[in-house]
């Protein structure tokens, strides 16, 4: 975090949460692990563009990062981010539209009962 933002979480109280791994794109072999990090202890201004550290490589030498909104993020085009969105999604460690977690609290119900209807089915069907 602090080298990515300028942002020393080491001696504060943050929730890390570890939102699993992802291949970097198709043709890589490297894994890349994703956190979310808790920062709202933290207070800090989301306005703000905050200056990473960096690891002295030239590719980072001038870093940056800056919060963006859930809107924005769920409008993004690049395919980390919007992993990583969906996966705070599915978490509840992020909150969006009310009636969009009803919905898809529906559709789990639903699932939910078509699973348990089949199973029934299987293991009722060879009793025949």
């Amino acid at each position: 975090m602090l080298e990515e933002t300028g942002i020393n979480i080491k001696n504060s109280k943050v929730k890390i949460h570890y939102l699993s791994k992802h291949y970097a794109n198709k043709l890589s072999t490297k894994l890349w692990y994703f956190y979310g990090i808790d920062l709202t202890k933290l207070n800090l201004d989301l306005r703000k563009t905050y200056k990473g550290t960096g690891d002295n490589t030239i590719g980072q030498k001038e870093i940056s990062a800056r919060f963006v909104s859930h809107k924005k993020l769920n409008k993004s085009n690049d395919a980390l981010s919007l992993a990583t969105y969906g996966k705070l999604n599915l978490k509840n460690l992020i909150s969006f539209d009310n009636n969009i977690n009803q919905k898809l609290d529906m559709i789990l119900q639903i699932l939910n009962e078509q699973k348990s209807s089949n199973n029934n089915y299987d293991q009722n069907s060879w009793k025949d």
